[in-house]
C-alpha cells in the first residue's frame, strides 16, 4: 500500500527507510506511521547514549565527542552516528540534508 499525506508516504519506501519521531526521553524507530505503537522498529533512549565529551580545539575549531557525532553530508543525505553505551552504533542519513 503507497498511501500518502502531506507529509509523505504513510508507509516506508523501501528495506532501508524509516520514520524518526523525537519524544523528550528518546528517538523511536517505525516503519509506518499508521500506528506508531506497532510499527515501532526499535527505540534509542537519549540516557544510553554515550556521554558527550570536549569540546576540544583543532585549528581554530571545537569539536566534540561522545554519542552523537557528525559524519558528513553523502549521496544518501547527511548523515550522523549515534553511539550507545553497550557497543551498538547507529548510522544515520537524512534524506536531502535535512536534520
Amino acid at each position: 500500500m503507497n498511501a500518502a499525506d502531506d507529509i509523505g508516504p504513510v508507509n516506508v519506501p523501501d528495506q532501508k527507510s524509516f520514520f524518526m519521531v523525537v519524544t523528550r526521553h528518546s528517538l523511536n524507530i517505525l516503519k509506518s506511521r499508521r500506528n506508531d505503537l506497532s510499527q515501532t522498529q526499535d527505540v534509542i533512549f537519549y540516557s544510553d547514549l554515550k556521554k558527550l565529551e570536549g569540546p576540544t580545539m583543532k585549528d581554530g575549531i571545537e569539536f566534540y565527542s561522545g554519542g552523537v557525532q557528525r559524519i558528513g553530508e553523502f549521496t544518501e543525505g547527511w548523515c550522523f552516528k549515534l553511539s550507545l553505551n553497550l557497543g551498538s552504533q547507529y548510522i544515520i542519513c537524512t534524506k536531502n540534508g535535512a536534520a
